[in-house]
């Protein structure tokens, strides 16, 4: 709750972000406030859990604030003092004030963060396409709040934006300049789809999450695609050599999207695949040609790269009943969720192995031997397949983890594919596009 008091002589009540909740008049008897002269304002009998902040405020639009951060109880006919209000405060601008206010980054973008104290609420205006406003937390009145943009990766000249701090006092302003960006002349237009990690734990919610991320696959269609595992089973240990931290030891069911970005549901989906594609250009394609041959699993894999380097490749099966959560045979598949495919060149099974590929297509053929007696309905199985890119000297961007725990780890999720056994795709590479804007 808090509690304004005007120099004209009026009060109101409100809550965070200047919602008026309600209005209070105090009535002086010279119609402006005293120095050293006590006033009162009367309020119905209630608890507040989150305490009351008492805001002071000037004719010049600078406010002074009290914040009383513990649980506040009015009772009937009950007096409360609150002398010298004003003692150990410091009087807030009503202009934001802002630390830091210039921004210098490479052409390689990243996240910026700023902090800001005002006297007064402002709104947030920014008309460059190149800076995305990321989230807000905090308040500026009753404490400070802190604005996050991620800077986007830039292929043309160097460049400079503002982003205005704008109330009915003036207008504050932070600048953000970025360098000349490298141009890639042969670039093609290569499709990424973006790779949602479901852990989930069978005593915290694991249908509930399965099926947040069911309910997004339908609605966004091929922006991503994903793969569920219980957070205690060896593929689950295993596939993510790079990702283990993910599993949070308290148990929590967790999402994570292309390795970096915590999902849980609406926005956070676009919004962070949206993210991966500002900071991170797509370097890699995956075409797959998996067949069930007897009781030989084989998945032929075409990998295209931009770049010659080492990645790291990951490719299982995964059971089809466990990407339904509203399947009834969906607990039954999740323990047994998949397996990696083994390749004769590396020699053993590839849970995220290094792997060198040279720009252009690159082979790869993969294949696991079934038991006599185990041999699974072709239908019923899927290869998944996910290429992992190291950061290098790009920003690393990431969610800090549960408890606190990073996400840690030099590489994140450049590309997947999904594929029915039985099937075909090929790489998604076209011609040669500039990059947008």
């Amino acid at each position: 709750v808090y509690v304004t008091a005007k120099a004209d002589g009026t009060a109101y009540v409100s809550g965070m972000g200047g919602t008026r909740y309600g209005e209070l008049t105090l009535i002086p008897k010279n119609g402006t406030f005293t120095p050293g002269e006590p006033y009162y304002f009367v309020c119905t009998p209630g608890t507040h859990d989150h305490g009351i902040v008492l805001i002071l405020e000037k004719e010049d639009g600078s406010t002074l604030t009290k914040v009383y951060d513990k649980k506040v109880t009015f009772k009937k006919g009950a007096f409360a003092s609150l002398m010298n209000a004003d003692n150990g405060c410091q009087w807030k601008s009503a202009l934001p004030v802002v630390d830091p206010d210039t921004f210098n980054m490479s052409h390689y973008g990243g996240q910026i963060e700023f902090n800001v104290t005002s006297g007064q609420y402002y709104e947030v205006e920014c008309d460059a396409w190149w800076l995305v406003n990321r989230k807000t937390e905090g308040d500026p009145v009753s404490g400070t709040c802190t604005h996050t943009f991620i800077v986007t990766r830039n292929f043309y000249e160097s460049r400079s934006a503002v982003i205005k701090l704008k109330n009915a006092f003036g207008t504050t302003n932070v600048t953000v300049n970025q360098e000349e960006g490298e141009i890639w002349q042969d670039y093609p237009t290569i499709r990424r789809r973006h790779l949602v990690m479901n852990f989930l734990h069978p005593n915290n919610l694991p249908y509930t999450r399965a099926k947040t991320v069911q309910d997004a696959k339908t609605e966004y269609g091929d922006l991503f695609e994903y793969v569920n595992m219980w957070t205690q089973s060896q593929i689950s240990n295993d596939c993510t050599a790079e990702f283990r931290q993910y599993r949070w030891g308290g148990g929590a069911s967790v999402s994570i999207m292309d390795g970096r970005r915590w999902v849980d549901a609406g926005e956070d989906f676009p919004n962070n695949a949206n993210e991966t594609n500002d900071l991170y250009p797509t370097l890699t394609s995956i075409g797959i040609n998996a067949q069930l041959n007897d009781n030989v699993l084989s998945a032929v894999l075409d990998i295209y790269a931009y770049k010659e380097g080492d990645y790291r490749l990951v490719v299982m099966k995964t059971h089809n009943s466990i990407r339904n959560p509203y399947s009834s045979s969906f607990q039954e598949f999740l323990n047994d969720s998949g397996f990696y495919l083994t390749t004769d060149e590396y020699g053993a099974e590839i849970p995220g192995d290094i792997i060198h590929l040279v720009k252009g297509n690159n082979a790869l053929a993969l294949t696991h031997d079934y038991q006599e007696g185990n041999v699974p309905d072709a239908a019923d199985i899927s290869i998944l397949a996910y290429i992992l890119a190291p950061y290098g000297d790009q920003p690393v961007v990431r969610d800090l983890g549960y408890s606190g725990r990073d996400i840690v780890g030099e590489y994140y999720v450049d590309n997947c594919r999904l594929v029915q056994v039985g099937e075909s795709v090929e790489p998604e590479v076209y011609e040669y596009q500039p990059p947008l804007h």
